[in-house]
Order: structure tokens, then sequence, then C-alpha cells
């Protein structure tokens, strides 16, 4: 008999009918479970160990390289060992092989890489220009906005700050290709480093008179125009610019063709001064040579 059972009768034990789980039975209550995460002191500890090893990360690389380097010349030199040659005389050997194959290497590649280099730099600027007109097309955010900016970015770097042709050659592109914002701060800059480059001087008044800004150009005609007096284009393209002007400065125009077709009249220049004329009612008056053109006259006041 069982303690605590009355009479010794025992109780029915009570079975589940199939299908129905038993109740679980009553548990004591369990000690609240740990949180897991980094403690302050375990964050502090990562945060130690990161710096670390973000400090000695070069000589890490540097560890593996030379790891990957020895295994690497092992078996050359495991070679020259079976041959009787001291171990350090074969490294020698195995690090003069490289380095000999490094520089033969080189000096085969070195015209081709030339070659290469220079035709990167004729084309890559047009080829960038084009590119980045695409992209500042495209529907794209990403690409209309930093892509093009990244191109531009790419463009000046092609672009080298001490070669002036580079500089210039950027600046006629950014000019033909209907940006004369971008190319006028090149011109500038080559305008900065040779004043008297009268080639550039006339191809930055090209540019701004193409650009709309005629006050602008007539400047910088008129400027080369002093570094040489005698430049047909200068007066030609000045001429043109006074016949485009609104309103019209004929007299002006009239004048400059004068000037451009005295200096050489057999020239295509000369040629196309002289049909101006022409069209403008002037006579052969206008093709005597000018104060401008004639080295006497430069001296009278």
């Amino acid at each position: 008999m069982a303690a605590g059972e009355p009479n010794g009768e025992r109780r029915p034990i009570a079975i589940p009918p199939p299908g129905v789980a038993a109740a679980p039975a009553p548990t004591s209550a369990t000690p609240r479970e740990r949180r897991g995460g980094f403690g302050p002191a375990s964050l502090l500890l990562t945060l130690f160990v990161a710096y670390l090893l973000y400090q000695v990360q070069l000589l890490l690389i540097l560890t593996l390289l030379a790891v990957v380097f020895a295994t690497a010349i092992e078996r050359p030199v495991h070679l020259l060992e079976t041959r009787r040659l001291p171990r350090p005389v074969g490294i020698l050997v195995v690090y003069a092989a490289i380095l000999g194959g490094l520089v033969l290497f080189f000096s085969v590649l070195a015209p081709v890489i030339q070659d290469q280099v220079a035709i990167f730099r004729e084309q890559a600027p047009d080829q960038l220009l084009q590119l980045q007109a695409a992209w500042a097309a495209s529907p794209n955010a990403l690409l209309n906005g930093p892509g093009q900016d990244l191109l531009r970015q790419g463009i000046e770097v092609v672009a080298n700050p001490d070669d002036i042709e580079a500089m210039l050659l950027l600046a006629n592109l950014l000019g033909n290709s209907d940006r004369l914002t971008e190319a006028i701060p090149w011109y500038e800059r080559v305008l900065a480093a040779r004043p008297t480059d009268i080639v550039a001087r006339l191809d930055f008044a090209r540019a701004l008179a193409d650009g709309g800004l005629t006050s602008d150009a007539e400047l910088q005609f008129v400027r080369a125009i002093e570094i040489d007096p005698r430049s047909q284009d200068a007066h030609y393209y000045l001429a043109e610019l006074y016949q485009n002007s609104v309103p019209s400065r004929q007299a002006e125009a009239a004048r400059e063709f004068g000037e451009a077709r005295a200096i050489d009249p057999a020239t295509y220049l000369g040629q196309q001064a002289d049909r101006a004329l022409t069209q403008l009612g002037v006579g052969q008056a206008a093709g005597s040579p000018s104060p401008i053109a004639t080295p006497e006259a430069i001296g009278t006041p």
C-alpha cells in the first residue's frame, strides 16, 4: 500500500485516449536565459585586434608574399642542390634568372607599350568625349550624373597637365563638341603657359565666336593681330566675325577682309577675302596694303 492511500485502495491511472497528447507535467520555474551579444570588454578587445591587423597589414602582405615566393623557388633550388650546387648559390642563381627574365620581358615589350600609350593618348580624349556625350544623354541617372563626372576626370587625367599640346587638343575637342564652358578653362591654361602662341589664341577666338561670345572672340582676334600683324587667319576670321555680328559691322568687316587679301591674295583665305569684298561691293581699293600689314606703317603713329 502506498503511503497516503486510505483503506489500501489504489487510485486509477488516467490514460489519455489515442491521438491526444498527455498534458506536460508542471515544471519548476527555469532561471532567466542569458542574452547573447558582445559585452563592453569583448567589443573593446575586438576593436583592438582589428586596429592591430590594420596597422600590420603591410607586414602581413609582405610575409604572405615571401612565403609564396619561397614556395615557388623551392623546386628549382632543390633541383640545383641535387646537382651538387650549394643551396645559397642555387638561390642566387634562381634570383638572377628571375631578374634576367623580367628585364628581357620588359625590354621586348617596352617599344610596344610605348606605341600603345602614344596611340591611347591621341585617341582617348575623343573617345572619352563621345562616351561622355552618350552618357549625358542617357536616361540612367547613374550614367548622366556620377558616370559622366568620372569620365570628365578621366579626360583631365589623359590630358597631361604639363603637356601644352595635349591641353590644346582637349580644349579643341571640347569646343568642337559644343562644350565651350568646359573648353574655356583649358584654353586659358594654354594661353597662360604660352601667351604668344597665336595658333592657340586663334583656336580660342574661333571657339568663342562659334559659341556666340562675340565680344570675347573679338578680343582674342585683336590680341592675335597684336602678336602677329601679318596673320592672315586672324584678319580673315575677325572680318567674318564683324560680318556675322548683329547688327552687321560691314565697314569693319571690309577693312579686315582687305587686310587679309593684302597679306597674300594667292592663298585660299586671300581669295575668299576677295570674294567677300566683292559681295560687300568694295572694289580693289580695299586690297591695297594696310597700315597693319606693311612693316613701314607699323612704326607710324
